[in-house]
């Protein structure tokens, strides 16, 4: 290459940080899509080598629907209206489009302004050449009943129950799950469309038959395990009780399979507990962000009493100092035992830390499955107190938070063993 051409190279290339990046985004344009072409036509290739095999494909996804931990996750139901519908969930779409084979799933970004993205979602079947598509408009916005330091409210409005709600904007991180969230809820329904009817309605009969297998060969057991499953999410046996208008323990395998299908839609992001409860509140869910309330307003608490004793000690003598924090416990303790703190400066330093250190790896356990960029991030996506918060706390506060993370994680495990 002559000189010139190598000063045209240089001119066209900008080095930051150790790594090389071209300025031509007309040259890099071209080369990807240059590389979407090839790839595509080489999948319609393959498609044409080797076509599916109808009988085939039915077997292995019938079989994949005997299986019980999938039967449970392969079927949703959630309110409509008044009335309550139920459909094959996204993990069951997944499976089917592997099965199905000789399909390319794409999605693409149509818009992304200070208020929204817009994206595509298409789904092409390579032997028949047959695309579905749905367009997805996502808010770059969030709702919460609280507003945490740092947020930036935008707006207000009431909610069906007539309590006011805050319109946050949202961070990049709230932006990714939002966008994550309905891209697969398209994702699903462009994919159903490509796959027979009549193996769709066998696939759910397959798994309404292993449900109830299951469910009937030990019904006490099914029962514990619902309400144990419905408590990862933050809802109580008592509001399973209510929703079913009877006693938890007299219910039916319909009712069970009924409480399993809900308990998708809750864990898939299809729906939320307040969709089939109207009086559902954040303290009858047990949800983790009464549980970050509380440990806010405990920390609030904790704070107040330590800058009434920094006051304290700067006008009064070492001997005195002693004695008043020790009348300020008691009387503190009097009215209300059970909310007042213990100092942290009363607590063993080793112990703190070591409880600190546990979050920590506790939250980075979370960080890939909650698609988490950091530690703080896990703890915002648990509703838990910032991570300065969280090293200002008491010791009976951190065991507080290690509850929650440790929900969080066995939810995790518990929709991971599902997977497998």
């Amino acid at each position: 290459m002559t000189e010139k051409g190598n000063e045209m190279v240089k001119g066209a290339n900008v080095t930051e940080l150790g790594r090389t990046f071209s300025r031509s985004a007309e040259l890099s344009d071209a080369s990807e899509a240059s590389r979407v072409a090839a790839e595509v036509q080489a999948k319609f290739i393959m498609a044409e080598r080797k076509p599916r095999n109808y009988m085939d494909i039915r077997a292995r996804l019938l079989q994949a629907c005997e299986r019980r931990a999938f039967a449970m996750a392969g079927i949703y139901s959630k309110p409509i209206g008044n009335t309550k519908i139920r459909g094959l969930s996204i993990r069951f779409a997944e499976e089917a489009a592997k099965n199905y084979g000789n399909m390319g799933v794409r999605m693409e970004t149509l818009r992304d302004d200070d208020m929204s993205v817009k994206v595509r979602i298409s789904v092409t079947d390579f032997e028949t050449n047959y695309t579905t598509e749905q367009e997805c408009n996502i808010e770059k916005t969030i709702e919460r009943r609280n507003v945490r330091a740092g947020q930036e409210v935008i707006g207000e409005r009431e909610n069906t129950k007539g309590e006011k709600v805050y319109i946050i904007k949202a961070t990049a991180d709230d932006i990714a799950n939002k966008t994550m969230n309905q891209a697969a809820k398209a994702r699903r329904n462009c994919i159903l469309q490509h796959i027979p009817a009549d193996l769709l309605e066998e696939a759910k009969d397959t798994m309404d038959k292993a449900q109830r297998s299951d469910i009937s060969s030990d019904l006490p057991g099914q029962i514990k395990k619902i309400c144990d499953s419905f408590m990862r999410i933050g809802v109580r046996p008592a509001a399973l009780t209510k929703y079913l208008g009877h006693d938890i323990n007299a219910t039916s395998p319909v009712e069970v399979q009924h409480l399993r299908e809900v308990y998708t839609a809750i864990s898939s992001g299809e729906a939320t507990w307040a969709d089939f409860d109207e009086d559902a509140t954040i303290a009858d869910a047990a949800s983790p962000k009464s549980k970050a309330d509380s440990l806010k307003s405990r920390l609030e608490t904790h704070k107040a009493a330590n800058s009434v004793d920094d006051v304290e000690e700067e006008e009064a003598p070492e001997s005195a100092k002693k004695k008043e924090r020790s009348t300020k416990k008691a009387q503190s303790k009097k009215p209300e035992p059970a909310v007042e703190p213990e100092p942290v400066s009363d607590i063993e330093q080793g112990a703190i830390a070591d409880a600190i250190s546990t979050i920590n790896d506790m939250c980075f356990e979370l960080i890939e499955p909650l698609s988490c960029n950091s530690v703080e991030d896990v703890l915002d996506s648990c509703g838990l107190p910032s991570l300065k918060e969280v090293k200002g706390m008491s010791e009976e506060e951190l065991r507080e938070v290690m509850k929650v993370l440790k929900v969080k994680l066995a939810k995790v495990k518990l929709a991971k063993e599902r997977e497998e």
